[in-house]
């Protein structure tokens, strides 16, 4: 059971950082973090019972995100730290990562992170294209 537990832990802990490239907020990359210290801790022969393993997580989860969530979003910004009004994202010149197709959604780069983006025209991956506005954490884009 033990080493069902660490594959367990290892694969949950990818699985939330890649994740984080999907979700932007800077929260769930130490959700997976937190997992893979408790692969680490199971490997080292400590908490072998799976309600001390969800306890560390949940713990370390929390500690890893007080303790560090503040100085990552320095490093890797996102919409939400900002706080831009839609009025001041208007106007931004983005590159299109994944085809866009008309009245669809496709994937652009902005500030150094990929973002749904949604447009009425049918893009394709690789032009540049403004900010027209947004929708939560879906970028409204057009050709400039």
């Amino acid at each position: 059971m033990t080493e069902l537990a660490l594959y367990i832990w290892i694969f949950l802990g990818v699985a939330l950082i890649v994740l984080e490239f999907i979700v932007p907020g800077l929260v769930v990359v130490f959700f997976g973090a937190a997992a893979l210290i408790v692969a680490l801790f199971i490997s080292l022969g400590f908490f072998p019972a799976w309600q001390s393993q969800i306890f560390v997580w949940a713990v370390l989860s929390l500690l890893l995100i007080l303790a560090l969530r503040r100085q990552f979003r320095h490093w890797f910004p996102s919409l939400e730290e900002i706080g831009h009004p839609e009025e001041s994202l208007t106007g931004e010149i983005v590159e299109v990562l994944e085809e866009i197709p008309a009245g669809g959604e496709g994937r652009v780069r902005f500030q150094g992170t990929s973002w749904k983006a949604r447009s009425e025209q049918s893009i394709a991956a690789g032009e540049k294209v403004k900010i027209t506005g947004r929708d939560n954490i879906i970028l409204h884009v057009s050709r400039h």
